[in-house]
């Protein structure tokens, strides 16, 4: 019996340690199968996000963005886009300030994404950039964003901003993977859950890089562990990376689960060891049938892998029917600077077809051969290899240098050109402007794609600019010289014969000589205004700032008005003020201003009437509802670095040289309008009062090239007027105050902000 029993025992541990074994090894291979669809999973949401950036990419690349004919259109452009894309929540287009300028979930210029990480990264590195797990501040859903740099056809840098739900990533990721027991989560760069199987918090991101798990597949590992799930459910976790995205995928499973098959498995194996045979016979074949059902989980692992690679090229398909209906050529080359890819456009534009040069050098199909700048082809080869260092600057077109475009290629770095020459097949040149970028795989650069349009059209029009600011100028040097000199030899013989130096005039003669020298004198006035206005419009008037004593400036004004204002009967005051901060300012324009401010006061004050001068000290809060330049912050004119920097702080402090007046003053209706050319309030004010309505135009100008405004107020006709002149201080006392000495006035009124009768300030001035 014994010797019965020995063998059998014997055969029953070894049969019990080869299903022990069995088990671990059966174990170890559901780890690798869970290992494998994480990784496939991680595959999957690679191909899902990459279609979407080569989507985005591409719209980048349009006229209907990068260079819009008007913003309805735009709008009606990216909803179409968004409409197509079921993934998309929204799509935008904004620009180097973070402010919206389309998209169909707010107004325009309501919406700021100055303070989004994602934007300052790709406004810093000019590279497309997905964000991590973000709640969207119109809808409260969870997005990632996909953030593509713009080129704008006007110059401008801006965003091309598109918001992916999550739940759609995870409804996708769901439909090809999901099953029973099995919870997916996909985490970002930061740990947070991008696609979670627990609906009961979809707007709440939680960070979980503490957890061994989420700090391994961050860090770029795939494998498995064994944690602890919710309600303490010991779980299998497989995790694998997305290297691209700095993302990570885990799929979780209960251990019982996930194992239970084969520990069930041996401990059926180990209570029928003391049977039959024909038992253990039925138990290999219960175990074969497992591991059969094993295989077919691999298999429908397999299948949606394969599914999921065909959604990603129809996705690719979708992208290349955008480009090649795109207005503008586009053609791509690889790192080799071989052409991969032409559009119907380019085709059209060169003159070749996509056929007959795929696989040829770039420029050699771009470039003029032998460096001829008439539009024939010279004689020598075309430039397959790139003479000169990399990236030596220069023309495409010129022979003997490099071709920047192939360093796009090599280095990953996009460039653009708004005045550049292609060749066309047939040897003539074609004037155009482009923006060349990299094509990333992987993190790696294997091309660069190039959209360009034919800028013929834009050179003719700034030629046409040029000729008309030639014509400009000389006829501005010939009305200068024709206009001038007569009315100078008018006004010397009048003075002669005032001076009576050639024989007695009568009083009659007097008079009339005085008329002629007085009319002279408008009449060149007149002249130096129109000359004046037509030089400020054509940019030829520059100011030369130096720090000015604005009191200086006052005093002497009014001294040189002080004749005029008692020819009228006007009672012309300076008012007291402090030692004030000298002002950057063209002293000689300064004077004009104040002199122009004056006369208009005087001319139109009433005898017995006031006119009052003074400057001030006034600090100004910068708030939100100030009109500014595009770039976000008030004028600063063409003025040294260190005066525009007052006019970009918190809080800006001014000198505001004020002139009031107790005149016919202004109706509301004329406040808006008297800063035209030619304009005054009726017809009746310009017989009465004569002038050209060029004085205030005049002021306006030069005080905005000091980098200043002006504004007007007025409570209506016959209650006088006030201007204002506004520059920006320097902050260093004044060392003694000028020698002024005002007789007692009616004094200014306190410079604070004007009622109902102020005008808006003119070009990015306030009200004050």
């Amino acid at each position: 019996m014994a010797l019965v029993m020995l063998p059998m025992v014997s055969l029953l541990l070894l049969a019990g340690l080869s299903d022990w074994r069995l088990a671990l090894k059966n174990e170890a291979h559901v780890v690798e199968q869970r290992v494998t669809l994480a990784r496939s999973i991680a595959q999957a949401t690679s191909s899902f996000v990459a279609g979407h950036i080569a989507t985005v990419r591409t719209l980048a690349l349009t006229s209907q963005i990068a260079d819009p004919a008007s913003e309805p259109d735009l709008e009606a452009f990216l909803q179409q886009v968004v409409a197509a894309n079921p993934a998309w929540e929204g799509l935008g287009v904004f620009d180097a300030e973070g402010w919206k300028l389309a998209g169909g979930l707010a107004p325009r210029l309501t919406v700021n994404i100055a303070d989004r990480p994602y934007f300052q990264e790709v406004m810093t590195s000019g590279r497309t950039v997905v964000s991590p797990a973000l709640i969207a501040r119109p809808t409260g859903s969870n997005v990632f964003v996909v953030a593509q740099p713009v080129q704008f056809g006007s110059g401008g840098r801006g965003v091309l901003v598109a918001s992916l739900m999550t739940d759609e990533l995870g409804r996708a990721l769901t439909t090809l993977y999901g099953g029973p027991g099995f919870e997916i989560i996909v985490v970002d760069q930061q740990g947070q859950a991008l696609v979670r199987p627990d609906p009961a918090i979809p707007n709440e991101l939680r960070a979980a890089g503490d957890r061994p798990e989420v700090a391994a597949v961050l860090a770029g590992a795939s494998g498995s562990l064994t944690t602890r799930g919710p309600r303490d459910v010991e779980q299998l976790t497989a995790y694998a990376p997305l290297s691209d995205l700095g993302w990570g995928v885990l799929v979780n499973e209960p251990v019982a689960a996930a194992f239970g098959a084969a520990r069930r498995q041996l401990r059926l194996a180990w209570s029928l060891l003391g049977t039959t045979a024909i038992l253990t016979s039925a138990f290999a074949w219960f175990l074969s049938g497992r591991l059969a059902r094993l295989y077919d989980l691999q298999q429908v692992a397999t299948d949606r892998a394969r599914a999921a690679a065909e959604q990603l090229s129809r996705q690719l398909g979708f992208t290349s029917a955008i480009t090649r209906h795109l207005g503008e050529g586009v053609f791509a080359f690889n790192r080799a600077g071989r052409l991969t890819f032409m559009n119907p456009a380019a085709e059209r534009m060169l003159g070749w077809q996509e056929a007959e040069v795929l696989g040829q050098p770039i420029p050699s199909l771009i470039r003029r051969r032998g460096g001829r700048r008439d539009g024939q082809e010279g004689q020598g080869a075309a430039d397959d290899a790139l003479p000169g260092a990399p990236g030596t600057p220069g023309r495409l077109g010129d022979a003997g240098r490099a071709c920047p475009m192939l360093e796009v290629a090599r280095q990953g770095v996009m460039i653009q050109a708004d005045d550049e020459t292609f060749t066309r097949r047939d040897g003539s040149l074609v004037p155009v402007a482009y923006t060349c970028s990299p094509i990333t795989v992987a993190g790696e650069t294997v091309g660069a794609v190039v959209a360009f349009h034919d800028i013929t059209t834009r050179k003719a029009s700034e030629a046409a600019l040029q000729d008309a600011a030639r014509m400009r100028e000389e006829f501005l040097a010939m009305v200068s010289h024709e206009l001038r000199t007569p009315l100078t030899a008018v006004l010397g013989y009048a003075d002669i014969l005032l001076r009576q130096r050639h024989g007695t005039l009568t009083e009659r003669q007097q008079r009339h000589a005085a008329g002629i020298r007085d009319a002279a004198h408008r009449q060149l006035a007149l002249v130096n205004d129109l000359l004046d206005v037509s030089k400020l419009e054509a940019g030829k008037i520059d100011v030369s700032p130096v720090p000015v004593d604005p009191q200086a400036v006052v005093a002497r004004a009014a001294g040189s008005m002080q004749v005029i204002a008692g020819q009228k009967d006007v009672n012309l005051r300076v008012e007291p003020g402090p030692p004030l901060p000298r002002v950057m300012a063209d002293e000689d324009r300064l004077h004009q201003i104040v002199i122009n401010l004056l006369s208009n006061a005087i001319k139109f004050t009433p005898p017995q009437g006031m006119v009052a001068i003074g400057a001030v000290l006034v600090e100004e809060p910068l708030d939100a509802s100030a009109p500014r330049h595009a770039s976000g912050q008030l004028p600063a004119g063409r003025l040294p670095a260190a005066w525009r920097a007052v006019a970009e702080r918190a809080t800006a402090t001014y000198v505001a040289v004020r002139v009031s007046d107790t005149g016919i003053g202004i109706a509301p209706e004329h406040l808006a309008h008297i800063w035209d050319r030619f304009y005054q309030a009726d017809s009746s004010s310009t017989r009465r009062f004569g002038g050209t309505g060029l004085g205030l135009t005049i002021v306006k100008r030069l005080t905005e090239l000091h980098g200043g405004f002006v504004t007007a107020a007025s409570e209506g006709a016959g209650r006088g007027s006030a201007f204002t002149v506004w520059l920006p201080a320097i902050l260093a006392p004044v060392r003694s105050a000028p020698d002024v000495t005002p007789s007692p006035a009616v004094g200014m009124d306190a410079l604070t902000p004007a009622g109902p009768g102020e005008t808006t300030p003119v070009h990015g001035a306030r009200g004050v």
